[in-house]
């Protein structure tokens, strides 16, 4: 049965470290021990003494865009003050000391916590970036690549007892975006003249060769085919496979029954992104002409056009006429109505 204790039993003569008897410790004012108990909820002082950490994370951006997301997870075991999250709380340093506007946040945080107020231990803040208004565009384009470091400002991250985060670079990322063309065909020959196919376009190294005069078109993969029937699959094959180049097609909506051909006097435009502009500086292009049998226009000096210096830099706004002189003929098939030229009823009669 248990019972409070009435005596010290065989205790009696020990004494305690102190060298008193032991019987003082089972008097009924000496205190043997304290348990204390507080709500863990409320403590009575912060946790740690610094404020929350922040911890970058941003990826490249490759593609022109509007705007560019980087994000970064602040952590505190006391709570991150989510009030204290906003737009001010980076800076964006890039090229020459210019600066990314940083035109919003939001957060992963729970929206009961949002709305109440509740510290959390730690949130991913995503900010989005857009070009300086006073110094660029509205869109990152290639006038904005370069490498950008991204900083915390001083005081602006708080825990809940108005620690808050000392300033830090956080990090860096890359703008790295395709210089863009923008080109354009223009038909001028007069009423009822010579028609074009789809015009292809393109910007090398320097060496890629649509044709050489005194060669036969075979020894150029997709002349024959571009030369005969407008038709550019091999072309752009043998370029994708020669160069690291950029390539595209400018064609007429309307034109040529059945064809998307460029009428005498029209006139349409393309886009011709450049992911390298040091090493693609050259432009080349190339259409059949029609009603031909094997007629084409094409520079066939790949470096005729010099697009970009050797810095990649822009060499200037470029204007090629081409006159009825620059007309080449692919020497695959015999010239004539009668032997069938493009887009007649008739095939034609190749002489290769």
């Amino acid at each position: 049965m248990v019972h409070s204790h009435e005596g010290l039993d065989e205790f009696i003569g020990v004494h305690l470290p102190t060298g008193e008897p032991l019987q003082r410790a089972f008097a009924d004012q000496t205190p043997i021990a304290r348990i204390t108990i507080s709500l863990a909820s409320d403590p009575s002082g912060p946790e740690d003494a610094s404020g929350p950490s922040a911890v970058l994370s941003a990826d490249d951006l490759f593609q022109r865009s509007d705007f560019h997301e980087i994000s970064v997870t602040y952590r505190d075991p006391s709570g991150v003050d989510l009030t204290s999250l906003s737009p001010a709380n980076l800076r964006v340093t890039g090229p020459l000391l210019t600066q990314l506007d940083v035109v919003s946040v939001s957060t992963d945080a729970p929206s009961s916590a949002i709305n109440s107020g509740t510290p959390v231990t730690e949130v991913t803040a995503t900010y989005r970036l857009s070009p300086s208004t006073l110094t660029s565009s509205e869109s990152f384009t290639s006038l904005d690549n370069g490498t950008y470091s991204v900083a915390l400002l001083d005081g602006q991250i708080n825990d809940p007892f108005g620690i808050a985060s000392s300033g830090q670079r956080l990090g860096e990322f890359t703008v790295d975006v395709p210089v863009r063309l923008t080109v354009t065909y223009e038909s001028l020959a007069d009423d009822g003249g010579l028609r074009q196919t789809p015009l292809w376009i393109g910007t090398h190294n320097g060496n890629f060769e649509i044709a050489q005069a005194g060669r036969p078109a075979s020894d150029f993969g997709g002349l024959e085919e571009l030369a005969e029937d407008g038709a550019l699959e091999a072309l752009i094959a043998r370029f994708q496979s020669e160069t690291v180049g950029s390539g595209g097609v400018i064609t007429a909506s309307s034109g040529f029954a059945g064809a998307p051909v460029f009428e005498p006097g029209e006139v349409f435009s393309g886009t011709l992104d450049i992911n390298d502009p040091t090493t693609n500086r050259f432009f080349s292009y190339a259409s059949m002409v029609i009603p031909s049998n094997d007629a084409f226009i094409a520079n066939l000096n790949p470096r005729a056009y010099e697009l970009f210096d050797e810095n990649g830099f822009f060499t200037s706004p470029r204007t090629i006429t081409i006159y009825g002189s620059d007309i080449w003929d692919a020497g695959t098939e015999q010239n004539g109505i009668a032997a069938g030229a493009a887009f007649s009823t008739l095939a034609g009669d190749g002489v290769d």
